[in-house]
Parts: C-alpha cells; structure tokens; sequence
C-alpha cells in the first residue's frame, strides 16, 4: 500500500504530521458523506505545521539519481513521467 511505503521513507515527526493530515481528510469525508459539518469543525482545529525551508543543493537529484529511477520503473508510461517530471 502506498501509505506503508511513504510512511516506511519519511522520518518520525514527518509520519505524524502525515498522519495527522490523512486523519483530517478521513473527517471531512465523513463529514461530507454524513452530513455531520462538525466533523469538519474538528478537522479544522487539528493543526499541522510545516516548515519550509529553503533548497539547498544536496536536496536535489543527481543525474545518475534520476537515470536509476527512470530505469527502476517498470512500465513505459512510469518512465515517461519520471523523464517529463525530472527533465
């Protein structure tokens, strides 16, 4: 599941903050699909903060990095993504 290969990936306060994002977008859902808009009350009163830092060059994908995910890919249209995404 996509979930469980994110939350494998990412640090300990990024997965909580994850969570705590997918757990607000399960009450709204609720609330839309209930009709119950305090759900949404609570979703909203559930912060989560994020701080944006500037990029610095070790950030970003080396040639070779990107080369290796184009070709990890398994299907052609997961390829041509990548190579439009990375390009």
């Amino acid at each position: 599941m996509l979930v469980n290969r994110l939350f494998s990936i990412v640090s300990v306060p990024v997965r909580h903050k994850l969570q705590i994002f997918l757990f607000a977008q399960f009450l709204r859902w609720v609330a839309r699909e209930s009709d119950k808009p305090e759900y949404n009350k609570f979703a909203d009163s559930l912060k989560i903060r994020v701080k944006i830092e500037g990029i610095q060059p070790g950030d970003l994908l080396t040639k070779e990095e990107i080369d290796r995910m184009i070709n990890m890919a398994e299907h052609v249209r997961d390829q041509a993504i990548l190579a439009a995404i990375c390009s």
